[in-house]
């Protein structure tokens, strides 16, 4: 079944819409969190209206802010660093894992992706992004391909939405500074034609 460009963008629209009632009834707690333990992620609101608070304003007392660094810290520290192997490529087939040139193909594979990663702002990426997840859970990183380069993007939570699959796990992005369809309104009803008089009619 085919489906029109203009059908497609609805149904996103819908699916959109969605996502934001759902994630409405987190997003005070989010900002709790991130006002109190990460003030560098607070500011919640794109209303320009709205009263502007400088991030940490509400802070009194420092000890959460500084058990959430230490964690956010600690886990970066064990799982990704970019001075130590924290990742190792395998084949899946027994037999081809014991192939000695597969190995030796799979693990020049394998020193590629940590030269490219060193090549990139993914650590520093990486230094946002571990807080974001250890703070509210949840973390957002775009990656893009500007120019033959991989560019990695910790972004706001406010921005981005995203779908999941019948199996819980993450489906489709949607991110709010990139869209700018807006639903059609329906076309105004228009008076059914009638035929003209007959007086109307040429005649040879």
């Amino acid at each position: 079944m085919n489906t029109s460009g203009s059908d497609l963008a609805r149904e996103l629209y819908v699916q959109f819409g969605e996502l934001q009632q759902v994630r409405r009834v987190w997003e005070p707690a989010w900002k709790d969190v991130t006002d109190y333990i990460y003030p560098r992620r607070s500011g919640w609101s794109i209303n320009p209206n709205h009263k502007t608070v400088r991030a940490g304003d509400d802070i009194y007392d420092g000890k959460a802010l500084e058990a959430h660094t230490l964690m956010s810290d600690g886990i970066q520290g064990k799982m990704v660093q970019g001075t130590m192997t924290w990742f190792k490529l395998r084949f899946k087939d027994r037999e081809v894992e014991d192939n000695q040139d597969a190995k030796k193909w799979l693990e020049e594979c394998e020193n590629y992706l940590y030269s490219l990663l060193q090549s990139t702002k993914f650590y520093d990426c990486e230094s946002e992004a571990f807080p974001d997840a250890t703070g509210i859970c949840t973390s957002y990183v775009m990656v893009e391909d500007m120019d033959g380069e991989l560019v990695f993007s910790p972004r706001h939570h406010l921005e981005m939405y995203i779908s999941e699959n019948k199996a819980g796990l993450p489906a489709s992005p949607f991110r709010t500074d990139d869209w700018p369809y807006t639903p059609p309104a329906p076309p105004p009803a228009v008076a059914k034609p009638t035929a003209p008089p007959s007086s109307s009619v040429p005649t040879k």
